[in-house]
């Protein structure tokens, strides 16, 4: 493993300073939330290639996969950096993420296929099952029909960039990533009851707890995916003195009446035809909530649902708050409500 890490040493280095190029354009925008996902990265990305260079300390790996292996995190890092700075240019960028996204993912899965077939046996990279690790013949030939499995999975996730719908976009993805795990599985253990027909392999059960726990865990990360993309909600609580806006996952907002000195209905949100980013708060591909910056009003704050372009654009004193509802109805019926609690003529 020393000789490994002493060989390796320059990539190791300059792929962690590549993981860390996109903390600065978060430090100097002030975006201090996403200083923490390059450094999360570039830990991963020690512990992965530690793992890597023990699980092959006795063997000579690829050096082609071991290239492919250390810059993963690398780019991954860099395009993650890319997407979180247009994260922050608006509520309408989310088809716009999820298509970069897509693309660049596919082109990642495309690589990856490539290698594979040239991946050799170890514990660390690959299709590590059961099957794969206990018969080399397995493991390379599972590993040949993987290969041709993810480039063609990844040509598909590329040409997906196009669907003209996020939510489209984001199925097609769950059912390529579930065929790209579930098939090359199945392959395995057909090859290996194929072995095990001809006397090359003993039998190897494989106990039922595992296969459960297994398919758990995929399942609740395909639930937790869909949770983080695609959940979130805002309401508005209206009150003698003030409305509250309640959203699920960020802070409330109390607005007193008697500091709005103006209010405006658009049908399409101004800020999204001016640069600027978000500066703290979250958003997915139903909701934009937290504290924004622009070139059109400066420092502001916005709770708005992506799927309405419409929106009201209100002044506390010299702060502006962007506000919407799911569609053009919600968003003119909370238009009409404010006019009403503010006492203005509509």
């Amino acid at each position: 493993m020393k000789d490994m890490l002493a060989r390796n040493k320059g990539k190791l280095l300059l792929s962690s300073l590549v993981i860390l190029l996109p903390i600065f354009p978060a430090a100097l925008a002030g975006q201090t939330l996403f200083i923490w996902e390059p450094v999360l990265l570039l830990a991963s990305q020690w512990v992965v290639m530690l793992a890597v260079f023990y699980a092959n300390r006795n063997k000579e790996q690829s050096p082609k996969v071991l290239n492919l292996v250390a810059w993963i995190l690398p780019v991954l890092s860099l395009l993650l950096g890319i997407v979180g700075q247009l994260a922050q240019t608006g509520a309408d960028s989310a088809y716009l993420i999820t298509a970069l996204f897509t693309f660049f993912m596919g082109l990642l899965f495309f690589l990856i296929g490539n290698y594979m077939p040239k991946t050799k046996q170890n514990g660390a990279v690959g299709i590590r099952i059961k099957w794969t690790l206990e018969s080399e013949e397995n493991w390379n030939a599972t590993h040949r029909y993987a290969g041709k499995l993810w480039c063609l999975g990844g040509l598909l996730l590329m040409v997906s960039a196009l669907i003209p719908s996020v939510w489209a976009m984001l199925l097609l993805w769950l059912v390529i990533l579930a065929v790209l795990v579930i098939l090359p599985t199945r392959y395995s253990y057909r090859f290996y009851k194929g072995q095990l027909a001809e006397g090359k392999v003993e039998k190897s059960p494989v106990k039922p707890r595992n296969i459960v726990l297994l398919t758990a865990l995929f399942l609740a990360f395909c639930a937790f995916l869909a949770w983080s993309l695609f959940t979130g909600d805002i309401q508005y609580v209206y009150g003698t003195d003030s409305f509250t806006v309640d959203a699920s996952g960020w802070g409330d907002l109390t607005i007193p009446y008697n500091r709005v000195t103006s209010l405006e209905y658009f049908d399409q949100d101004p800020s999204q035809e001016a640069s600027g980013f978000r500066t703290n708060g979250l958003g997915n591909c139903r909701v934009s909530l937290g504290s924004f910056s622009n070139d059109l009003y400066g420092d502001y704050t916005r709770y708005t649902f992506t799927s309405c372009e419409a929106c009201v654009l209100l002044y506390m004193e010299e702060q502006a708050i962007v506000l919407n509802g799911p569609d053009v109805e919600a968003t003119k019926t909370l238009y009409n409500t404010l006019l009403e609690k503010l006492g203005l003529p509509g």
